[in-house]
């Protein structure tokens, strides 16, 4: 592919974009070496399973907790601030909201713990028959019976 005709810069970019790739090595070199797992050149191995590695870090050995709070709000804030593309934002239409990572997540089950799990009457009904069959109707929360 020539540039403008159709390809693809690596994340990063020309300049930078090699930065995916390492990266992408450290991890299949942790999960390989940490985990047990197989690396890209390991030939044909039927590998059944997962090799997984994990990394924890306590700040608290390199700064204060304050420090920490003030780094991670400050970029929340700073991705918060983007133009979303395209007027694509949020969750709703209309929401042009820029979201981290999870935060939609988060949103949801404060919403289901405050407004109930939402269940179309075709689920209920079968709830409603399952609970009958097991003689469980009492269990059954109030909106289902």
């Amino acid at each position: 592919f020539e540039a403008g005709e159709g390809a693809l810069l690596p994340f990063g970019g020309r300049e930078t974009g090699y930065k995916g790739f390492g990266l992408a090595t450290m991890a299949e070199l942790f999960a390989a070496v940490v985990g047990g797992g197989p690396v890209a050149t390991d030939p044909d191995q039927a590998w059944r399973g997962n090799g997984a590695a994990f990394l924890a870090v306590d700040p608290a050995a390199f700064t204060t907790p304050e420090a920490v709070a003030a780094k991670v709000e400050g970029l929340a804030e700073h991705v918060r601030s983007a133009d979303p593309i395209d007027g694509e934002g949020g969750d709703a239409p209309g929401d042009d909201r820029i979201l981290l990572p999870g935060e939609k997540e988060h949103e949801t089950r404060q919403r289901r713990l405050e407004e109930g799990i939402p269940v179309t009457g075709t689920v209920a009904g079968d709830l409603r028959d399952l609970a009958a069959e097991q003689g469980t109707e009492s269990s059954l929360p109030e909106p289902l019976r």
